[in-house]
């Protein structure tokens, strides 16, 4: 009876313990998160493709992650090391407006691109890391509906300019539908 007793009140529970540690255990490879910082809902949908149409009628083809939400556009690119150079974010928002950006917690160069409603550039801007704690901003010329962020360099490089027209199509309700849980029965 020892022995079962034994078996039953010490191995199980640490057997249990180490079990569940193991499945429960966080990956290594996700990004840290500043403090005060929340990190979006991940959003498996989100490579969309887009386009830039310059006046000579170049067309530059990228695929960007959207961010839709304030949380998400909130994150952007923060704490990312890299970006692909045919890549980005779009972000995407209700109407034409100033809009500004900062780098704060952005560890790579980025161009914010910015568009109207009727998808045409009308501001373009280079930013820099921001290392301190006093962070310039970045605002448009004009007001935007939507910031494409692209790598630093990306749009003097490509001779991307204000005028040029951009292509893409976002379902207004993206992120809320599949958010939405599904309805087997």
């Amino acid at each position: 009876k020892l022995t079962s007793a034994f078996i039953h009140w010490f191995w199980v529970p640490l057997l249990l313990y180490f079990g569940l540690k193991v499945f429960i255990a966080p990956s290594s490879t996700e990004q840290p998160i500043a403090p005060g910082t929340q990190k979006p809902t991940e959003n498996k949908y989100n490579s969309t493709p887009l386009a830039i149409v310059a006046a000579s009628g170049k067309r530059i083809e990228l695929r960007v992650e959207t961010a839709t939400t304030p949380d998400a556009r909130m994150y952007g690119l923060m704490f990312r090391t890299s970006l692909p150079e045919y890549s980005g974010m779009l972000f995407i928002y209700d109407k034409d407006q100033p809009q500004s950006f900062w780098m704060k917690n952005t560890l790579i160069p980025l161009d914010a691109i910015f568009i109207n409603s009727k998808k045409e550039i009308v501001s373009i801007k280079t930013m820099t890391p921001c290392k301190t704690q006093q962070c310039p901003s970045y605002p448009s010329s004009a007001p935007a509906q939507y910031v494409l962020e692209v790598n630093g360099g990306f749009a003097e490089k490509n001779n991307i300019r204000t005028g040029d027209t951009v292509v893409f199509s976002i379902a207004s309700s993206d992120e809320k539908t599949f958010a939405k849980p599904i309805d087997i029965t």
